[in-house]
């Protein structure tokens, strides 16, 4: 991920008053066999949803929803 790219989305979720997700330690998680994929199905509007955010941010829809996951998971720690 380019760096402007990550710098962007921390500036982003500062302006919109959203917890910038905490990066994790690879090992913490070893003891974890995860491949690091999983299949997510959406409905179709939540889907275009996610394309037309991502198509704003300038950023890949699978970047934006690990983002998002990683935020949502973040709140819960």
């Amino acid at each position: 991920m380019p760096a402007n790219s990550l710098k962007g989305l921390i500036l982003t979720l500062k302006e919109l008053g959203k917890p910038v997700p905490k990066p994790y330690s690879a090992d913490k998680y070893k003891e974890i066999d995860a491949s690091g994929k999983f299949v997510l199905r959406l409905t179709k509007s939540l889907h275009a949803k996610l394309i037309k955010l991502a198509k704003k941010e300038n950023v890949s829809m699978n970047f934006l929803a690990a983002s998002l996951i990683a935020e949502g998971i973040g709140r819960k720690e």
